[in-house]
């Protein structure tokens, strides 16, 4: 069960830190290093600071003898000071520690990018100014209209790219994270709508994070490529997978900026072993059904 996403950076002195958030959007950072003996479960407070920005007291846990996590507050105006700062200090125990944020912005950026892939139903971000905790709304667009939305979305762009034999699906799971799915003769493909990203940091991040795990999944030979998109501000991946049988199967993701907010994320892949595409040859279905879709103006497709 998907329970959170993070991010790592390490350091020469062996320590390592860590940022975590949950799949309700709670967060923390958490500090380890593989030579130290603490005692799980003990709870004590530590002080931290960002360049020579005010000190807070907060409470660290162990969770394990090389581990530690420190609970941080769901406020945008810290997540953006973690983002923008230069230097973590955190002094626990007596000691001091110092961890560069260089690439920070980048890393929690892609972490929440990362959760909001996965959780459909946590539409407000308290990491974003603006928005709140509540779940299931995001201003006054629910869950429901999203995935209305999706599904005349889906159905304009496979029209449009010329893509027969398609069935849109009457609802997905209550617990998706999909608000649109649709099966084609080989293929399947899902619309993730993501209204509370920054589409210049989710664009990139979410097809790269798509291409992450092809890899991890993959059981055999791995090809990444980038996909040219008509729409100069989207972005396009597509993974192959070579099976140790010989067989090819494909994913393909492609992200780009809605004009009302946030980002579309439409995924297609191979059902089962890739079958033969309308050229026939080696080539899956979805990877013939991508051809079509890099001639599509996705922006004019939006309902």
């Amino acid at each position: 069960m998907f329970s959170h996403c993070g991010a790592r950076a390490s350091y020469k002195s062996g320590n390592h830190l860590f940022f975590i958030i949950g799949k309700t959007l709670d967060w923390n950072i958490g500090v380890a290093n593989l030579n130290w003996k603490l005692t799980s479960g003990e709870s004590y407070p530590v002080k931290y600071r960002i360049d020579q920005g005010a000190t807070t007291t907060v409470n660290a846990r162990v969770r394990s003898k090389v581990h530690v996590s420190i609970d941080l507050t769901d406020s945008a105006e810290l997540f953006r000071a973690f983002r923008s700062g230069h230097v973590l200090t955190i002094e626990a125990a007596g000691e001091r520690f110092t961890f560069s944020l260089k690439g920070s912005a980048k890393a929690l950026a892609a972490a929440r990018a990362c959760v909001q892939s996965r959780i459909a139903n946590v539409q407000s971000d308290p990491l974003v100014a603006g928005t709140t905790t509540k779940q299931g709304i995001s201003g006054n667009k629910s869950v429901t209209a999203l995935r209305a939305e999706a599904t005349k979305f889906a159905a304009n762009l496979l029209f449009a790219a010329g893509i027969t034999g398609f069935r849109i699906l009457d609802r997905p799971p209550t617990k998706s994270s999909y608000h649109a799915a649709w099966v084609a003769p080989g293929m399947f493909g899902r619309v993730f709508i993501q209204e509370t990203l920054i589409p210049d940091e989710a664009v990139p991040i979410i097809a790269e994070a798509a291409a992450e795990s092809s890899a991890k999944n993959c059981k055999g030979k791995l090809a990444t490529m980038k996909l040219p998109l008509a729409t100069s501000s989207g972005a396009g991946i597509k993974m192959v997978c070579m099976t140790e049988s010989g067989k090819a199967r494909a994913a393909i993701f492609i992200v780009f900026p809605r004009r009302k907010g946030g980002v579309y994320t439409i995924g297609l892949g191979d059902v089962g072993d890739a079958l033969p595409g309308d050229e026939g040859g080696t080539r899956s279905a979805s990877e013939d059904a991508t051809d079509k879709l890099m001639n599509v103006d996705l922006k004019v497709l939006e309902p």
